[in-house]
């Protein structure tokens, strides 16, 4: 049997491909966390309900119909937040077996990334400056949205770099 000798350039392509079929799964199965992060948020903060509530008008509604309403509300961001996820995800994950991509998928990946790059504060700016009133729950929150934003930044990374040894390669 004869062993077939890769290029560095080869390697390289099979590496970065891995690589972005790797983050493609992780962003998907981080949708499933925003999802989460998304019903605590809604649903921990009692005092926001009330707020909401009472500042609406729906004070004077069937409590019934407020609850339909707000469960509705509920399933379009999850299925929003969902079908952002997944369309990124499927999209790393075919980019990684070779079908192009448009540029708008790009530019995407690359908003979303910024968007999650500046939400990053907000953890900690209704908080007062001492670091005693960091919860663990925010700093756990912002190692997971700053893996997010690093998987965001690496799909765009290998699919430059495969487009660029892909087109050394022609």
């Amino acid at each position: 049997m004869e062993a077939k000798i890769n290029s560095e350039s080869e390697i390289k392509l099979r590496r970065y491909k891995s690589n972005l079929a790797v983050c493609g799964k992780g962003y998907i199965l981080f949708g499933f966390w925003s999802v989460i992060k998304f019903f605590l948020t809604s649903f921990g903060n009692r005092e926001q309900i009330n707020r909401i509530y009472s500042e609406s008008d729906l004070q004077g509604a069937d409590p019934v119909i407020v609850i339909i309403i707000f469960i509705a509300i509920m399933l379009i961001m999850i299925l929003l937040i969902m079908s952002v996820h997944f369309w990124i995800g499927l999209g790393a994950l075919s980019l990684s077996r070779g079908k192009k991509k448009s540029v708008l998928f790009m530019v995407m990946v690359g908003l979303f990334m910024v968007l999650n790059l500046i939400s990053i504060p907000m953890y900690f700016a209704d908080t007062p400056q001492s670091a005693e009133n960091v919860s663990d729950t925010s700093i756990a929150a912002l190692f997971v949205d700053m893996t997010v934003s690093f998987i965001l930044f690496d799909i765009l990374f290998c699919a430059a770099k495969i487009r660029s040894l892909q087109k050394q390669a022609k």
